[in-house]
């Protein structure tokens, strides 16, 4: 039953990667099978040619006549490698071109699909493992999917224009040459399971070697790596993982260079015998020259297709298995398609009503199940700032997160107005929200872009890209670069301007003043910005906030002080609710930690 499933499922994933190939490129592919139908019939060809050829050469030299017809056929032979020659780089050109237009669909459909699944996939490592079986060398595999089907096809036609010309001399000498066509297919198609096993113990190994050489080659932590004189200590991490690697590897090719001996022993014993067969036929049976080169060469080749073969069943086995992790990648569902209804929203609430409303929701990863937020309930009336604070780790972050749509695997509900968020497709909310998250992006392109991405329709839009860098203040450091807006920033290319940490937060935010959001939402604003900028931001978002529900998380509780609302958590619960005034009367957890920032303030002023 198993054997049955195994095969069914090869035959069903070999059909639709066919099919995909197919679709990619349908002239390349019409293509190979012309190139492959005609490599079929070569070989024997070439049998026949040989055979006149030498026993023509046999005749010339013994009788010194019928020098023209060996002259011809020495001319056919080389006009027939002339044409497999050209033929040859028409199927390297030709693979090249299906390499790179298989390459090109698999990485966009890859990169696609990485960009619009669900944000929880990311929140755990055996998600990039998968990510990289679906993305590595898939194009290749395909390639050699696709020539695995047509090399059977051309390979057996081969063998049975060959045995043929065998059967012309000996039974024997056939039946031999098929029985040892079979011990490689099963030797070939164990190793590929074996090769596949392996590339599943060595990515997430090679993923860590990726790592750790990024960490002794990369900016961001070459600081670190200098001042606590790290160099040691993470090539000692490097070298382990690399040697973890090379051993799991040289495992692997003591076991198939084993197996394969164990075909290639008895096969030169059985060659051997088979062509002193042939010696002693054709001492009995006046076999020419050209009879003996042409069955020793049909013997030999017989023996490469057979081999062929069987390699070309193996790989298409393993290969569809590798593929398999690219269609299942390519099946995960995204969340803008989906929506837990059956008619799902087709307007954004208008917020000017009830607002946002939260009713017991709970989450967890599904990496630990631990719940990070525990029946929380509360409202957010339209046009309220809000702000969100709590110790580190109390869930501020995820609770934002659930909020803007970006996880939806929670338990509870979400309104918008009247409208549950799980009841709008994801891409129907994120064209309504707009944040500044803590661990906010840094795009190496220009600044307009930067900006202009908060909405990409109104990427052209200079003024309203120059409005939303004003309000940040982003707009005064923008204006003394050489070419202000254009100025292409970051450190990745070459010719670039890096930005301080300030600076690319004002940058951030100026995005999400450019979208134009009716929830725009601040995880730690101004977490890089001097007091100054701090104070002249606050401003901003509080003209910006007019009329719009805005969201903030800070740890700086002055901050806070002018909310409508503040959301106190603790252990994932919201565990106070209210105004700064009544939080403070309340005295309750805020009032403490707002105390005791102020003492804090305070003890400095005092000390000065």
């Amino acid at each position: 039953m198993q054997k049955i499933h195994r095969i069914r499922f090869i035959s069903v994933n070999l059909y639709r990667l066919m099919k995909l190939c197919w679709g990619i490129c349908p002239r390349e592919t019409t293509i190979l099978v012309v190139i492959r139908l005609f490599q079929a019939f070569v070989p024997g060809i070439q049998l026949v040619l040989t055979k006149h050829l030498v026993d023509s050469v046999s005749d010339v030299f013994a009788h010194q006549h019928n020098v023209s017809q060996a002259l011809l056929y020495l001319g056919m032979q080389s006009l027939l490698l002339l044409i497999v020659q050209s033929v040859q780089l028409l199927e390297q050109y030709n693979n090249s071109k299906m390499q790179f237009k298989i390459g090109f669909t698999v990485d966009e459909q890859v990169a696609a699909k990485a960009a619009n699944i669900s944000l929880r996939y990311f929140d755990t490592g055996s998600f990039y493992d998968t990510l990289q079986r679906a993305s590595s060398g898939q194009s290749q595999r395909m390639i050699e999917l696709l020539n695995g089907p047509m090399q059977i096809v051309q390979n057996t036609i081969t063998m049975i224009t060959i045995i043929g010309v065998l059967l012309n001399f000996s039974y024997v000498t056939a039946i031999l040459v098929v029985l040892m066509s079979i011990p490689p297919f099963f030797i070939n198609h164990h190793i590929g399971n074996m090769r596949r096993n392996l590339l599943m113990v060595l990515i997430p190994i090679s993923r860590r070697i990726a790592y750790f050489l990024n960490l002794l080659r990369g900016r961001e932590t070459a600081k670190e790596v200098r001042v606590f004189q790290l160099q040691h200590f993470l090539l000692g991490k490097w070298k382990e993982q690399f040697n973890k690697q090379m051993a799991f590897q040289l495992s692997f090719e003591r076991k198939r260079i084993w197996l394969q001996s164990l075909y290639d022993i008895p096969n030169v014993v059985v060659m051997t015998v088979n062509l002193g067969l042939l010696i002693w036929l054709g001492s009995k049976n006046g076999f020419s020259i050209g009879d003996y080169v042409a069955i020793s060469q049909a013997y030999l080749t017989v023996q490469g297709v057979a081999a062929a073969v069987s390699l070309s069943v193996a790989g298409i086995f393993e290969n569809v298995k590798l593929l398999s992790d690219l269609l299942a990648f390519l099946n995960i569902k995204v969340e803008e398609e989906t929506t837990q209804t059956d008619t799902p929203a087709i307007h954004f609430p208008s917020l000017n009503q009830h607002g946002i409303v939260v009713k017991d929701l709970s989450f967890a990863y599904d990496t630990d199940k631990k719940l990070r937020l525990k029946n929380v309930s509360f409202q957010i009336k339209p046009g309220q700032r809000v702000a969100i604070v709590g110790d580190n780790g109390a869930g501020k972050s995820t609770l934002i997160k659930c909020l803007l749509g970006l996880y939806r695997n929670y338990d509870g509900h979400i309104f918008y107005e009247n409208t549950d968020l799980k009841h709008m497709n994801a891409k129907l909310v994120f064209q309504h929200v707009g944040a500044v998250f803590q661990d906010y992006s840094k795009y190496d392109f220009s600044i307009k872009e930067n900006i202009g991405i908060g909405d990409i329709e109104r990427l052209t839009d200079d003024e309203g890209i120059r409005a939303a860098a004003e309000k940040s203040g982003a707009h005064e450091f923008i204006q003394k670069l050489e070419h202000q807006y254009e100025t292409e920033v970051g450190n990745t290319f070459g010719g670039a301007v890096d930005l301080s940490g300030g600076q690319w937060q004002r940058v951030a935010i100026s995005r999400s003043f450019f979208s134009k959001a009716d929830l725009l939402v601040f995880d730690e604003p101004a977490a890089s910005l001097d007091p100054f900028a701090e104070l002249s931001l606050y401003q901003s978002l509080a003209k910006l906030s007019e009329g719009k529900i805005t969201i903030m998380i800070s740890h700086r509780l002055s901050s806070c002080v002018d909310a409508d609302l503040i959301l106190v958590m603790r252990n994932g619960e919201v565990v106070e609710q209210g105004t700064h005034d009544e939080l403070m009367d309340v005295g309750g957890y805020y009032s403490s930690m707002f105390l005791s920032q102020l003492s804090g303030y305070q003890k400095k002023a005092v000390a000065k």
